[in-house]
């Protein structure tokens, strides 16, 4: 803030005597004569802070009609719902980027705060443009194509009391394994054992991707079983009682 000299009517010898009352303000002091000094006001706080300047003239012992004024200081406007540990939301590839915006600054409205994303390789839809841009709430499916996690960097304006800043929301893209049906020909009483790979025969197989599946129920074969967490889709032994080949087909998650 400016330096604020006062100034009257041209009667000699005036002292301006003047108090702050109200908000106490960083930088201003409660009472002084003639002129306030420059400071630099910080706000802290979620709110507007206003200090009341009440001005008394006084010249030959007589003091003069008092004139009052305000300075308020704005918040600097923020969000208060993103993370800081870790700085990011997990979101699963195809799945909704749904994020709506809290601030606790006086007066924001999450209208007036608007996003841009923009375009990352392997990360579809590409925004319409090299930019996308929205406002308010985040809502939008985004698909990894690769088999790692992509951080995708949402940018908000945001804009209260005539003051704006920018913040970012971070969301990491986890990968969606896809693995292609499997097929495995053994003999009877022997076992099998699948591990899918990634990028091979169209599969997408992220780090630390696991494998559950419940025992399969078939006439005429034994041995069967179920399997949790696993690193590979197997079997031990499968025991065929009959003279004819039986598909044993496994659903696995």
């Amino acid at each position: 803030t400016a330096s604020i000299t006062f100034t009257g009517n041209g009667v000699s010898g005036v002292v301006y005597n003047w108090t702050a009352t109200g908000d106490a303000l960083t930088g201003l002091a409660t009472n002084g004569t003639n002129s306030i000094p420059s400071f630099s006001g910080v706000n802290a706080t979620n709110n507007i802070l206003t200090a009341t300047i009440t001005v008394i003239p006084r010249a030959n012992g007589c003091d003069g009609p008092s004139k009052t004024f305000t300075i308020s200081v704005k918040p600097i406007p923020v969000l208060s719902n993103v993370p800081t540990t870790p700085n990011y939301f997990p979101v699963c590839s195809g799945k909704p980027v749904n994020f709506t915006p809290v601030s606790p600054t006086q007066n924001a409205d999450i209208t007036n705060f608007t996003w841009l994303r923009t375009a990352i390789i392997n990360i579809t839809p590409a925004p319409a443009g090299a930019i996308g841009t929205g406002s308010g709430i985040i809502n939008e499916t985004l698909t990894n194509t690769t088999s790692s996690p992509i951080f995708v960097t949402y940018t908000y304006t945001l804009n209260a009391n005539g003051c704006s800043s920018t913040q970012d929301v971070i969301i990491r893209i986890d990968p969606t394994p896809i693995v292609t049906a499997k097929t495995a020909l053994i003999c009877s009483t022997t076992g099998f054992s699948i591990t899918p790979a990634d990028a091979t025969d169209g599969d997408l197989i992220p780090s630390g991707t696991t494998y559950s599946w419940v025992a399969p129920s078939v006439t005429g074969i034994a041995g069967t079983n179920s399997g949790t967490n696993a690193t590979s889709i197997s079997e031990t032994a499968l025991t065929n009682s009959t003279n004819a080949p039986i598909d044993v087909v496994y659903s696995v998650t």
